[in-house]
């Protein structure tokens, strides 16, 4: 349990530790942890300053990478959230509090096609520039191999699905084409991993501002990126046609602008979908569903192709 003392000790990293906490709210993130919305106050007389924060638990190895990690993002000129501190020993950090919509909530809420194409543009350009960069050079050292980190993951889904799973029938199904239909070796690049529509905040439709959820960053196929953006945009509150088209344009745009083309794209969705089945048990049934449905769904059109 973590109290209000660890917090405002990572506060004082921030400041010269005068500072008054308003509240801290926990909320569970079924397979990401916890996560906590701090609002802060300020003595009268200190220059302005954030007010509100996210305070995330991180895993023992992200801690330890996150400075490297960050100072990549700053040199490539990718903008993220800004990590206002950081306990090494707790795992405790504190990031600024989003300023700006997420993309999901900005789909939602557009009426025109031109302005959805032109969401899908910039998300698309932004995605591909990301992964255009070089490997961070300790990843790129390793010489860690596509079949290493891509295979094994894709094959320790597989084997999770057949053995903890072995009674959903669902599970076995998408095992079983999932393991028919590896992917090719292809591209390494730097990815936000466990990405979410909302982790991508933009000022406009034309205009990202930072990406959220960075710290989940991995070294994989970039496909999984692509695959993640269109398993969490399927479920926006719009017609079939509106997000055939916001879909259809972004996997254009990004595949004109990406230093590759997606790399088995059907397999990283159903991939994607088992792993947010296998992986957030703890999420609302209702949320279970629409990914089981979405699965089934991948299923009939990959054996229709």
């Amino acid at each position: 349990m973590v109290d209000w003392a660890q917090w405002r000790r990572l506060l004082e990293q921030t400041n010269d530790g005068a500072t008054q906490l308003l509240s801290v709210q926990a909320t569970d993130r079924p397979g990401l942890g916890q996560e906590w919305h701090i609002d802060v106050a300020w003595p009268a007389t200190a220059p302005p300053r954030w007010t509100r924060f996210v305070g995330r638990s991180l895993s023992p190895h992200t801690r330890t990478m996150l400075p490297a990690l960050e100072q990549f993002f700053h040199t490539t000129g990718i903008p993220i959230a800004t990590l206002h501190a950081l306990d090494i020993e707790s795992g405790l950090a504190l990031f600024a509090a989003p300023e700006y919509p997420g993309l999901l909530e900005i789909l939602t809420q557009l009426k025109h096609p031109w302005e959805r194409s032109a969401l899908a543009l910039t998300v698309a350009r932004a995605l591909a520039h990301l992964h255009a960069l070089p490997l961070p050079q300790a990843e790129a050292d390793e010489g860690t191999s596509y079949e290493t980190l891509v295979g094994t993951g894709i094959a320790s889904l597989i084997e999770r699905a057949r053995t903890s799973h072995a009674e959903d029938a669902l599970l076995r199904r998408a095992a079983d084409w999932l393991e028919a239909h590896m992917p090719p070796t292809g591209q390494l690049a730097l990815c936000l991993g466990d990405l979410t529509p909302n982790d991508i905040r933009l000022a406009d439709i034309d205009e990202l501002h930072t990406f959220y959820g960075w710290e989940r960053a991995m070294i994989f196929d970039p496909t999984w990126d692509v695959a993640s953006l269109l398993v969490g945009t399927a479920h926006a509150p719009l017609g079939d046609a509106e997000l055939i088209q916001f879909a259809n344009i972004f996997l254009a745009a990004y595949a004109e602008h990406a230093p590759n083309m997606p790399n088995a794209l059907g397999t990283f969705v159903t991939a994607r979908l088992m792993s947010l089945l296998l992986g957030r048990p703890d999420v609302s049934v209702q949320q279970q569903t629409l990914w089981r449905e979405q699965l089934a769904h991948a299923l009939r059109d990959h054996f229709r192709t």
